[in-house]
């Protein structure tokens, strides 16, 4: 026994039983506590958290190993007041989330919810939030335990303003002083502040209880025979209901979460939803143990539950009792009750009965409380007194008359009352509070002890689980919100009351509402109405302005408001690549352009106001972000993609989500998003949709990664793609999709197919002998939603077998997932959006101006021979580029309007004169005719510069242009040199020898050959937005510097690909000059492996250096810092970007480098800054068999501004 005992000091106290025990006096205390054992008491230098472990650990190593053991390893952390390990104090600094309950005003409830002094606005100390405490009286805040001679203080909530605004709190770590605009803005500094010291304070147990875990699982015999589990006593709220700690029988503090790992004989990752109690625990560690419950020990053996079999007599009740009346701190009433799993039964009794520590007051507010728990999950509103409640009032009572005679606790007579402590009852829930670490083998003679069972074992339950990870902890304290479960019982009311034809319509929808012109298509529209696709609407053709259009698709949707049965709202969705799928709003860079920056503020700049505009015009669902990654630089959507790295994919995934998915002042989802295309990125020779093959290493390690980040923003919804993967469809790929997708990385949204994809199982993959079979097949493998229904829609079909109970069950999952989202974003409380704010939302001077400022810093300075910054008086502008507008194929906007920005050609003529710019395009966009380049040639002799804009068009469907398109969705690049007779006028110039600037355009990378390479400059501007013209004469003339950075590599030739920067050793076919790695040179034709221009390169007007990175390896963490300098003439902006190898042996062959953070910091001339990196152990691990590991070992780092060789400074680190 190690660790908090609580159960007093004195010898008669003190463990019974065990073998070995050294235990804290009271609660201890965080650094260098004292502890007590057998031998005497002693003082252990350090922090507590590691102590124990360090105790616990030496206990294991040095044990009988012929024996089996049990170990109890109880924690102090996060008993308040907390405070971490210095390594931790700069982690969280990010705001968490307020719970939807923070103000809530305690109407309709107990009195004793108002009289609680457990309030984070006002009953906090300053010791709570690390805070200086000044000297004096009540002045400075109420004082706590003053009886018992505590010298502690709260923080007192000033009663007027100028009180406020005069009130300063210092840290008593930095000195950093707060003040406070607002009684609202003091409370939530409050609340984040407890927060974050709670979640530093957890990180401790987080690695420590992997460290002993790490000790398990280095020896398999030992990690398979031993029964972990790892719980708590309680749960405890976080701000819920305004309150911090615990004792109420409301759901925050009365659920526990318990995990357990039993390889042998437990699912990882299964759940269990039955109730139990935690008197349940002692014979279900007998049992486990083989032994039988002696016949006075309460409770029963879960152990069939963890196996999934719940026998059928299972007492799904669990009961509570509070029994510290009014206590001096909390001032917590007394009471008792009952939970069912639906129901919940309180009764205040209010009464100290002469129990130690209790105080009297309150017998008048004796009073009883009923919570439907499934429609009031926020336990807001009291029952008990309703009419249509009573049948349920006599059956909670029995059943809690029936529990209190069971265990013979009749608390209304203290003299019969057996005070068992804090009795709290739990079902397996998500974590909420972690406390306590129990290891036990079985067969083990368990010892007798003076102490009740029941308060020696101090345990909690949760999920199974194999990873414990505070940074998803913080995450997902707040991730099941009050708000999300009333929108599940929202959803699932209304489930209950729909049609099999109904709930089918849910799955599918009318993707395209309009033609080319401004008008419904009711043919189509009552059509598909027949079909009964009527989930949800997209608006088809892009070239239809906002406002016009908007008053036809209210009436749409008012129309199905008004005409279905139930009055269930479509909800709109729409592509959203760079901008709204109607004309009227702002073009953004594309997502390749976007990663070109580097720079992720920015990015989420842009992506909050193409949100705004999304909401005005009624979409509350968009198909975005895609997480492809570029490793095929012939697939024809990277222009949508964020490049050829899975970590910087990741970040930019991630960040879209979080940032789209923004909630408004409900607590509704702003604008649900679709991470796509599941799983995706690496297609045969680049065609659109082809099969992809990879094992599970490759898909966790390489396709996988940017999903496992963007997951953790919780997106609504996954797409999956068109392809097989390893010969099955992902349509119908169960493994990936419900066993990977679903169970292992616990996603548990809308999961949809790509446009008729699950059609093509029965017409295309043959998968499947009916349109019925497909798409049983797919909601077998998980999917719940047919995007852009072809006829006949697919879902539609099980209408006839829906009374099957298997396909029953997966429609309703589906479509209660669908109704959920629909709650969620709103649209059954807001179905239209205002036409009149239109105007006041899209293309705004600000999200202008941040379109224009991405646009700025996507643009990447390839070569630069000194020619730019240039302020020519003339300029012969050439290349069939130079004159139209290249923005994708999914902008609405024709590539000749001249209300979407300025092409560069008139961008150029504002800048020098009408006079001075001479436009001479020379070749056509695809065609071989070379007529025109010797007049191109003239234009540029006698200019003297030669500004060439080449590339690849990337237009919509209804573009003049579209003739000409050779980018985008279904564009697969045989070549990636420039289309028709581009290469040739390029060469015709430069070997006429006249300066020339080459400017590349369009959403791909381009071969840079030795021919192109002799331009003495060269510019992408990607798919820039309705900015591209301004943003490259802006960089051409100096008044902006260069800063974006290469998202993919560009090569020396297609067919010298892939040329992705992160590939395996292996994959050189020569001898490494060093463990990064250089690709080798193909022999026939002569071409290098090695791009010319890899990923993270982008050049600058001024120069910066790079100290050597110096590092520092923590117990969770490694540390890296580096210096940057300014060290040119003018401002600029740099990418500090940070690479790693493991040099230890590692189960799976890892890339020869990989990117694993990266910084853009703006520096004056001169200007030197630090840029510090923390990289926690989990981003340096790898997976193996789907397994995550983090080796122990030395770690290679690389600091620098490119992934080139010549561009990187290393280090070496070893992890512990």
């Amino acid at each position: 026994m190690v660790g908090k005992w609580h159960l007093g000091e004195s010898v008669d106290n003190q463990p019974t039983g065990f073998d070995y025990w050294s235990v804290l006096p009271g609660q201890g205390l965080y650094w260098d506590p004292n502890f007590i054992e057998s031998a005497g008491e002693r003082v252990e230098p350090g922090y507590v958290t590691d102590i124990i472990t360090d105790k616990s650990l030496d206990w294991i190593k040095s044990r009988n190993r012929d024996r089996p053991f049990f170990l109890m390893c109880h924690h102090k952390a996060p008993h308040r007041s907390w405070e971490c390990d210095d390594k931790h104090k700069h982690l969280y600094k990010d705001p968490v989330r307020l719970p939807d309950t923070f103000t809530d005003d305690y109407k309709n409830r107990a009195k004793a919810a108002k009289i609680a002094k457990m309030r984070v606005a006002e009953d906090l100390t300053y010791q709570d939030l690390g805070l200086v405490q000044p000297d004096g009286g009540h002045r400075v805040g109420e004082p706590v335990l003053q009886e018992l001679g505590s010298s502690e203080r709260k923080v007192p909530v000033p009663g007027s303003i100028a009180e406020l605004h005069s009130m300063r709190l210092i840290d008593k770590d930095d000195g950093t002083v707060f003040t406070f605009k607002s009684h609202g803005e003091l409370a939530e500094f409050k609340f984040q502040r407890y927060m974050q010291r709670y979640l530093r304070t957890i990180k401790s147990i987080d690695d420590n209880v992997g460290r002993m875990l790490d000790y398990l699982d280095s020896e398999p015999q030992l990690a398979e025979n031993t029964i972990v589990v790892y719980t708590s006593d309680q749960g405890f709220f976080l701000g819920e209901h305004g309150w911090f700690d615990k004792r109420f029988m409301y759901e925050e503090s009365f659920q526990m979460p318990f995990l357990i790992r039993y390889p042998k004989e437990i699912i990882a990752g299964s759940v269990c939803d039955d109730i139990i109690c935690n008197v349940d625990f002692a014979p279900t560690w007998l049992d486990y143990a083989s032994l039988p419950a002696p016949s006075y020990m309460q409770g029963t053996s879960f152990r069939p539950l963890l196996q999934g079999r719940t026998p059928e007599a299972w007492q799904q009740v669990a009961y509570h009792r509070y029994w510290m009346h009014n206590d001096i701190i909390h001032h917590a009433y007394a009471h008792y009750g009952i939970r069912n799993q639906r129901y919940k039964l309180i009764y205040w009794y209010n009464e100290p009965l002469d129990v130690k520590g209790a105080r009297p007051g309150g017998r008048e507010h004796k009073e009883w409380e009923l919570f439907d728990c499934d429609k009031d999950p926020l336990e807001l509103f009291n029952v008990y007194h309703e009419g249509e409640y009573q049948g349920v009032v006599r059956q909670m009572t029995t059943l809690l008359e029936k529990k209190m005679a069971e265990i013979g606790d009749e608390p209304v007579h203290p003299k019969q009352q057996w005070l068992l402590g804090l009795v709290f009852a739990l079902r397996t829930s998500k974590c909420i509070f972690l406390y306590t670490v129990t290891i036990l083998t079985p067969s083990y003679t368990v010892l007798q002890s003076n102490t009740p069972l029941l308060t020696m074992v101090n345990l909690q339950l949760t999920l199974p689980a194999m990873a414990f990870s505070s940074t998803a902890l913080a995450a997902s304290v707040h991730s099941e919100t009050s708000v999300g479960a009333l929108h599940r019982q929202r959803a699932k009311a209304l489930l209950d009351q729909m049609t099999w034809e109904e709930k089918v319509g849910q799955m599918g929808g009318i993707r395209r509402l309009l033609n080319s012109g401004p008008e419904i298509d009711e043919e189509n529209y009552e059509y598909r109405q027949a079909e009964y696709q009527n989930g949800n609407i997209g608006f088809g053709a892009m070239l239809n302005w906002a406002d016009d259009i908007l008053p036809l698709t209210n009436g749409v949707r008012q129309r199905q408001i008004n005409e279905s049965r139930l009055h269930i709202p479509f909800i709109t969705v729409t592509d959203s690549i760079n901008s709204l799928y109607l004309s009227g709003g702002t073009i953004f860079p594309s997502n390749l352009a976007m990663a070109a920056t580097f720079n992720i503020p920015l990015f989420r700049e842009g992506v909050a106001a193409l949100r705004e505009e999304q909401l005005a015009i009624g979409v509350s669902w968009v198909l975005s972000p895609p997480l492809d990654i570029a490793w095929e630089p012939r697939y024809s959507r990277i222009g949508e993609l964020f490049g050829e790295d899975s970590y910087l994919t990741g970040e930019f995934g991630h960040a879209y989500v979080q940032t789209m998915q923004d909630k408004d002042e409900s607590g509704n989802i702003k604008v649900a998003t679709t991470v796509k295309h599941f799983v995706y990125g690496d297609s045969r020779g680049g065609v659109n949709a082809a099969s992809m093959y990879g094992g599970i290493n490759h898909l966790y390690n390489d396709q996988l990664r940017p999903y496992l980040r963007a997951l953790e923003a919780d997106p609504a919804a996954v797409m999956v793609s068109y392809a097989s993967v390893d010969l099955v469809p992902m349509s119908a790929n169960k493994y990936l999709v419900r066993d990977i997708l679903r169970q292992r990385l616990g996603f548990e949204g809308i999961v949809m197919s790509d446009a008729g994809a699950i059609a093509h199982l029965y017409t295309q993959s043959r998968l499947a002998d009916s349109y019925a079979e497909a798409a049983l097949l797919a909601l077998e493998a998980g999917l719940q939603m047919e995007l852009s229904p072809q006829s006949p829609a697919v879902f539609p079909t099980l209408v006839a077998a829906a009374e099957d109970r298997h396909v029953g069950q997966l429609i309703n999952e589906a479509v209660l997932n669908i109704l959920q989202l629909k709650f969620a974003t709103g649209v059954f409380d807001n179905p239209l959006p205002d036409p009149a704010k239109l105007n006041d939302t899209l293309r705004t001077p600000a999200h202008l101006d941040i379109s224009r400022n991405v646009t700025r810093e996507s643009i990447v300075l390839l070569q630069n021979d000194g020619i730019l910054p240039t302020t020519p008086s003339k300029v012969a502008l050439l290349g069939p580029f130079a004159d139209i507008r290249n923005y994708g194929s999914y902008a609405p906007v024709n590539s000749s309007d001249s209300r979407y920005g300025n092409s560069l050609y008139q961008s150029l003529q504002a800048k020098l004169g009408t006079g001075n710019v001479n436009l001479v395009q020379g070749v056509d966009f695809i065609d071989t005719d070379t007529t025109n380049i010797a007049t191109a040639v003239s234009a540029a002799k006698e200019a003297g510069l030669a500004i060439i804009v080449l590339g690849s068009l990337s237009v919509g469907t209804t573009d003049p242009l579209v003739t000409k398109r050779t980018d985008g969705e279904f564009f697969t690049h045989a070549n990636l040199g420039f289309p028709g007779a581009q290469q040739q006028l390029l060469d015709a110039v430069l070997d006429a020898s006249i300066p020339t600037i080459l400017v590349l355009s369009g959403g791909q990378p381009f071969v840079l050959n030795n021919s192109t390479l002799r331009s003495n400059a060269i510019l992408h501007s990607f798919l820039g937005g309705e900015f591209t013209g301004d943003a490259l004469a802006e960089i051409i003339m100096g008044d902006v510097n260069p800063s974006g950075k290469l998202p993919i590599s560009m090569p020396q030739d297609t067919s010298a690909t892939p040329v992705f920067y992160d590939y395996l050793p292996s994959d050189d076919t020569g001898t490494a000059d060093s463990i990064l790695g250089f690709h080798s040179t193909y022999q026939f034709p002569l071409l290098s492996r090695s791009p010319p221009m890899p990923f993270g390169f982008g050049l600058s007007y001024t120069d910066f250096t790079i100290s050597a990175p110096r590092a520092r390896a923590g117990n969770s963490s490694v540390e890296v810092r580096v210096n940057i300098t300014n060290v040119g003439p003018i401002a600029g902006k740099e990418v500090v970007q940070l690479y790693h190898r493991p040099n230890t042996t590692t189960g799976i062959e890892f890339p020869v480098k990989r990117l694993v953070r990266f910084e853009k910091v703006d520096l004056h001339a001169g200007e030197d800054r630090e840029v510090r990196f923390v990289i926690p152990h989990k981003d340096l691990g790898y997976y193996v068999d789907g397994e995550l590991r983090v080796k122990r070992g030395v770690y290679s780092f690389w600091a620098g501004t490119s992934s080139r060789v010549e561009d990187l400074k290393g280090i070496n680190v070893t992890v512990i």
